[in-house]
């Protein structure tokens, strides 16, 4: 009831509710209020996921290439498929290329590598 004697809109139970504090004691509630203090303790968003530990993608430089439509589609197609970042998917592409080639030429990559910082 309202103090003008009539009842509240939303019939008795809710008048006041709100105003009321939480009640801790309440298990449920002190689960959801441990659960949120084990979460902002925590470190929001992803871990650093670069080629290897504590390396960040954004660090590394950018590559813009031009690619033909379908083989762009393709790049998609594995990224989505095996749940890895387009980049990785290339990274991945280009080691494996490199350890097809043949003894010698794998050798001639690593000589030029070493020349260059």
């Amino acid at each position: 009831m309202t103090p003008s004697g009539r009842e509240h809109a939303h019939g008795p139970s809710c008048v006041g509710l709100l105003a009321l504090p939480p009640d801790v004691t309440d298990p449920a509630l002190q689960d959801r209020v441990g659960r949120a203090d084990r979460r902002s303790r925590r470190h929001s968003g992803r871990p650093p996921a670069g080629a290897r530990p504590g390396e960040k993608v954004s660090d590394y430089p950018q590559l813009s290439v031009r690619i033909p439509p379908e083989m762009k589609r393709k790049l998609e197609v594995l990224s989505m498929l095996q749940s890895k970042p387009q980049w990785r998917i290339v990274f991945e592409s280009v080691e494996y290329f490199i350890r097809s080639l043949p003894e010698s030429e794998q050798g001639k990559v690593q000589a030029v590598l070493s020349r260059r910082p």
